[in-house]
């Protein structure tokens, strides 16, 4: 039964991602498809009407309103949409929650990125936690005037293993370390709590 549950579980463990990811992209494909048969299906002619055309829809639609978030007054526009919805009540928790996940997922060049990878060492309690950077120095942010020796502390950002969240941490500059690592191998390490890290990352000097 030991072998059994063994190679179950391995199976689970190749499916499940692999399910998940086919699931999603299903499930975008289905909401292309439909929004764009619903629009389309008025004034497209004759024979155009071919299985998948939604789907094209609705990635030239993606792309359109890329191309015209590039222009001035469009972007304005978006802006504009974009902070009501952030201060309607009820509505600003939910849209502020999507607009992060969605900078963080796809990140423009004007978005906010994570910072540089670094460790904080927390000599009292013996740990050391990875995480990101986020503000170099507090004597010029908002929160700096509440902080004692501002100049000297940054914030840090720790991201949680298993799961989405994490939190802000404001520390001294003296007990952090910068790592030779990239955003999206900090992020594996952190993520999965060092079970696929690579062996091969180490502190810079």
């Amino acid at each position: 039964m030991k072998l059994y549950s063994r190679i179950f579980l391995k199976g689970l463990a190749v499916l499940v991602p692999i399910a998940g990811t086919l699931a999603i992209l299903a499930w975008l494909g289905s909401l292309f498809g439909s929004l764009g048969s619903k629009l389309l299906g008025p004034v497209i002619p004759s024979g155009w009407d071919f299985p998948g055309v939604g789907i094209v829809f609705g990635i030239g639609l993606v792309f359109a309103v890329g191309l015209l978030a590039h222009m001035w007054i469009f972007e304005k526009l978006f802006n504009a949409v974009g902070g009501a919805l952030g201060r309607a009540p009820l509505v600003k928790a939910i849209y502020g929650s999507l607009k992060d996940l969605s900078d963080f997922m796809f990140p423009s060049d004007n978005s906010k990125k994570l910072g540089r990878s670094v460790m904080v060492h927390m000599e009292k309690l013996g740990v050391s936690m990875v995480g990101f950077e986020m503000v170099e120095n507090l004597s010029g942010h908002e929160i700096g005037e509440s902080v004692k020796d501002a100049s000297e502390k940054i914030i840090v950002y720790l991201p949680m293993s298993y799961q989405l969240g994490g939190y802000m941490a404001i520390v001294d500059k003296a007990d952090v370390t910068p790592l030779s690592l990239n955003t999206e191998e900090t992020l594996k390490l952190t993520l999965t709590a060092g079970v696929t890290g690579s062996a091969n990352s180490k502190v810079i000097d």
